[in-house]
């Protein structure tokens, strides 16, 4: 059954932290975080003509055990809207309204763990006062790209790039 983007994330709950309550494999985890890659219509509404997934997909653990997954993938965007169009075929084309640009690469790396929010009200609607924090699973992602010619040419910006998505990392909140 397809499910949407917003109810396959919550399937990342429990997948990340050490005693790994959700023994979700690194490719699904993959799939989860990629599904705009898949979806024609989540792919026009980020103005990408054309996407694909990189060969990078590995994962570790930081020092509390914590697991990072770590994938890239490129997109080819385009300045303007993407529209489909039916051909007298049926078949169905997309069209970049506006220049499309050169291939894009984005390294990144992600992982789910408690996060401590505080509210900033002064008040509720119970009627209680001050502030109110709660602990929720948050999904931690961070998002490094260049030009893929940028990160495979002279240029060579392809390890600092690595090196940044390396250096992620997130303190988990204290749960009392």
């Amino acid at each position: 059954k397809y499910q949407s983007a917003r109810e396959r994330i919550f399937e990342l709950a429990g997948a990340f932290d050490p005693q790994r309550k959700n023994d979700l494999p690194l490719d699904e985890i993959i799939k989860i975080l990629t599904v705009s890659l898949q979806d024609p219509q989540l792919r026009r509404s980020k103005r990408w003509v054309a996407a694909k997934r990189g060969d990078q997909a590995e994962e570790a653990n930081g020092p509390g055990g914590q697991r990072y997954v770590y994938f890239d993938y490129d997109v080819q965007e385009c300045t303007g809207g993407v529209t489909e169009f039916k051909r007298e075929d049926g078949s169905a084309i997309e069209d970049c309204d506006g220049k499309v640009l050169p291939w894009r690469r984005h390294l990144i790396v992600a992982t789910v763990l408690p996060t401590k929010y505080t509210s900033m009200r002064s008040s509720y609607l119970d009627g209680s006062k001050g502030l109110n924090s709660r602990i929720f699973e948050s999904l931690w992602l961070l998002d490094a790209s260049a030009p893929v010619k940028k990160i495979d040419g002279k240029a060579g910006i392809g390890a600092e790039l690595a090196s940044v998505t390396r250096s992620f990392s997130v303190q988990p909140a204290a749960i009392p």
